[in-house]
């Protein structure tokens, strides 16, 4: 629930200020599966930057092809920013069977949203 008054105030604050594109695009990053971050931090007086794969809560327990495949797409977005011809060219060559992968995760989301089960990695 604080999660959707964060993202629905955010939202607001974004059309607000003239940018309703970028609004609609926090619609669009709820649904992503991971995230490729860069974090600066400072440590000792120096400024440090490190860049994190993080992977969506409910994958916690996801199958292991599912977690290899949404690393694999995240590492992909160091070479490939976007989601064209190179980029799954490169995701398949980091994991053969990707794009069944990838389509086997889309169709366990849409199962789950519907209300099915968890399906427990074994």
């Amino acid at each position: 629930v604080h999660h959707d008054h964060l993202q629905h105030r955010g939202r607001g604050v974004l059309e607000q200020r003239g940018h309703p594109h970028l609004a609609l695009g926090l619609q669009i990053d709820q649904r992503a599966l991971g995230t490729l971050t860069s974090v600066s931090r400072v440590q000792g007086g120096r400024l440090t930057a490190k860049r994190e794969v993080r992977v969506a809560a409910l994958f916690k327990d996801a199958p292991a092809a599912m977690l290899e495949m949404i690393v694999v797409h995240e590492l992909a977005h160091l070479k490939e920013r976007d989601h064209n011809k190179p980029f799954y060219a490169l995701c398949e060559h980091m994991l053969a069977g990707y794009h069944q992968i990838e389509f086997d995760t889309r169709l366990y989301l849409t199962w789950r949203a519907s209300g099915g089960e968890v399906l427990a990695a074994g």
